[in-house]
């Protein structure tokens, strides 16, 4: 017998990870400041289509509204910058390594570019 949900997480990316992603795109086309991401990669992963939709008044707090219950959105965001601004820290501060399990869509080691890091994938 076949498991099936070892397959879809073998062949698929988890839902998880995409609402991940399409949360820190949605953030970084944010009018609103306090929910303005940084994900600029993430925001390019996205089909074209929907970040024409997502520069649109409101498009981003609609996204918010209707995606997860009432206040996922705003946590993903809050998680993202905390997770940036300790890893931000951690490598000012001299360690010579940081490890990041269970990436997915993940894009600090694109995003933080400007830092000599050394990008390895593990399958």
């Amino acid at each position: 017998m076949v498991n099936r949900s070892r397959i879809r997480i073998e062949a698929k990316t988890s839902r998880t990870a995409q609402y991940t992603c399409i949360s820190r795109a949605v953030s970084y086309a944010e009018r609103r400041e306090a929910c303005k991401g940084p994900d600029h990669i993430a925001f390019q992963l996205i089909p074209c289509f929907f970040r024409i939709v997502l520069r649109l008044p409101g498009a981003a707090r609609f996204f918010g509204r209707i995606t997860a219950p009432k206040g996922i959105y705003e946590y993903v965001i809050a998680r993202t910058r905390f997770m940036d601004a300790q890893f931000r820290a951690v490598l000012e501060s001299g360690f010579d390594q940081v490890v990041i399990f269970g990436a997915g869509f993940d894009s600090r080691a694109q995003r933080f570019d400007t830092i000599n890091i050394c990008r390895l994938r593990i399958r």
